[in-house]
């Protein structure tokens, strides 16, 4: 089992979004289990946040969310066109007026230790009724 640990820069431009993503990455059934920390930027600032709904403040503090989710390895043998390893997480932020989160990306470098990870994520909340998407590049940490 290989432990993905990637995450954006240490220090953000003001506004932008942060992300560490520390996975248990099975090759063999291909599952994911960990967590993914998130910090929504805000919409204009860095990036390109959206938010459909309230943007209330308290929504852009860091939240780390339990996740779940499945791999898939890129070329092999049997499969010459599959091009691109890809995968997706799902899971919540187990408060009493929970955040749900869902990613998905594609990876760069072997299974075992992706060396960039493009991934877009969307979250929905319970609090708020709001919706927001991003998209962030993650490199190992």
């Amino acid at each position: 089992m290989a432990n993905w640990k990637l995450g954006t820069a240490r220090i953000l431009p003001r506004g932008a979004s942060g992300m560490q993503l520390d996975l248990e990455a099975d090759g063999e059934s291909g599952s994911l289990k960990g967590t993914l920390t998130y910090t929504l930027g805000i919409p204009g600032e860095a990036g390109g946040v959206i938010i459909e709904g309230p943007d209330e403040p308290s929504m852009h503090g860091t939240i780390t969310y339990n996740v779940w989710g499945g791999w898939v390895a890129s070329y092999s043998q049997n499969q010459p066109d599959k091009k691109f390893s890809v995968f997706s997480v799902w899971g919540n932020d187990s408060s009493t007026l929970p955040t749900q989160i869902a990613a998905d990306g594609t990876m760069t470098g072997p299974g075992d230790a992706p060396t960039q990870i493009r991934i877009k994520v969307n979250t929905a909340s319970s609090q708020y009724g709001s919706l927001t998407q991003d998209s962030l590049s993650l490199t190992p940490v």
